[in-house]
């Protein structure tokens, strides 16, 4: 089932810039012809060229967009708009701030020469000429405060949607998955009956412990947090059934180690295992000379989940490839939002650096 994203378009800040100017200005031209038609229909024509026929509604459009260039003037002052909200809210490159430094000086410029044009021509006071544009601006002040506050409403409407609706079908994706377990749980505890009947207490520890391990998926699971002394025991239970899998070969090197402070604290079930999950499947051969590194550190509330492994040819996979790797970091993004840090990269090893706040 996939997930429905609400805000699967994203356009980029010029094509958001001329698709809100192209709008403003459809609403600003529609406005005024509509007003001119309703004084043409109370009035009559008022408006008559020199040959004396009248200046029509299309006539008025097409004077519009050919000789007084409004759309211009929407494009510059929609520019403005869009870097005010991409400044405020977003992250703006900074070729798109030059080339708002260049309209602005250029808007000045425009308006002084014009206002020293119009002194020698008709004697104006330059002051009146500069004053001219005070309302124009003013009203896009007040335009662009409105635009910045309301589309930052919609986004973060929108981001709260999607959250609500990527965790229903995280909820969905558990419960599915919780069917299976139960039939593997009461057969594991068959097998564990019979393993101590023929006296292979070895093997009926393993058991033990992977019927354990199956018990906490099933039940902490349905969780939100559990207690991060249960998430290491399950994760020490499944490198210990690792271990025991993997044959005594000197070209395989696994070297794991655990610190704890003993502070109480809690985590998401189950966030860790994906990316140590990955270094064994990813980074062990039978034939080739593999290693696997895993360290975890717990102190005052933080953790740090160290995995690195070998990348080996037959096993090779690209940096962020992989469904359980994948939905770990739509987890740490729902439910540690500021408060974690994963860095995965790739040389000749294939590295996890993961640091999370976690909750008490």
């Amino acid at each position: 089932m996939a997930s429905y994203k609400l805000h699967h378009i994203k356009l980029r800040f010029w094509q958001q810039w001329l698709l809100h100017s192209l709008l403003l200005w459809a609403v600003l031209t529609l406005y005024d012809l509509c007003d001119y038609w309703v004084r043409i229909q109370n009035e009559g024509y008022f408006i008559f060229y020199e040959d004396g026929s009248p200046l029509t509604v299309g006539r008025r459009f097409y004077n519009q967009v050919v000789y007084d260039w409004l759309w211009t003037g929407v494009l510059v002052a929609v520019y403005f708009v869009e870097t005010a909200y991409h400044i405020a809210f977003g992250r703006l490159k900074k070729g798109y701030k030059i080339i708002g430094i260049f309209l602005g000086i250029a808007c000045v410029i425009f308006y002084g020469v014009d206002a020293y044009i119009h002194y020698n021509m008709n004697g104006f006071v330059v002051w009146r000429r500069l004053v001219a544009p005070f309302y124009p601006i003013l009203l896009s002040a007040v335009y662009a405060f409105m635009y910045v506050v309301a589309r930052h409403y919609i986004h973060q409407r929108i981001n709260s949607a999607e959250t609500l609706s990527e965790q229903s079908l995280a909820e969905l994706k558990a419960l599915k998955a919780q069917v299976n377990p139960h039939f593997f749980f009461n057969t594991l505890n068959s097998l564990y009956g019979t393993a101590l009947e023929v006296n292979a207490p070895h093997t009926a520890e393993s058991i033990d412990q992977l019927a354990g391990m199956m018990r906490y998926t099933m039940n902490e699971a349905e969780k939100d947090y559990t207690s991060i002394t249960n998430e290491i025991k399950f994760l020490e239970d499944y490198l210990h059934l690792q271990r025991l899998r993997l044959p005594n070969r000197n070209n395989i090197k696994l070297k794991t180690g655990t610190s704890y402070d003993g502070k109480p604290c809690t985590i998401a079930p189950m966030l860790l295992i994906p990316f140590i999950e990955n270094a064994f499947k990813y980074g062990i051969s039978i034939d080739h000379i593999c290693w696997v590194h895993i360290q975890l550190n717990i102190k005052n509330q933080q953790l740090l989940l160290l995995v690195e492994n070998r990348i080996l040819k037959e096993h090779s996979v690209s940096q962020g490839q992989g469904t359980g790797i994948e939905n770990t970091q739509k987890r740490l993004r729902l439910l540690y939002p500021d408060q974690h840090k994963l860095t995965i990269s790739q040389t000749d090893a294939f590295k996890v650096e993961l640091h999370i706040e976690l909750h008490l």
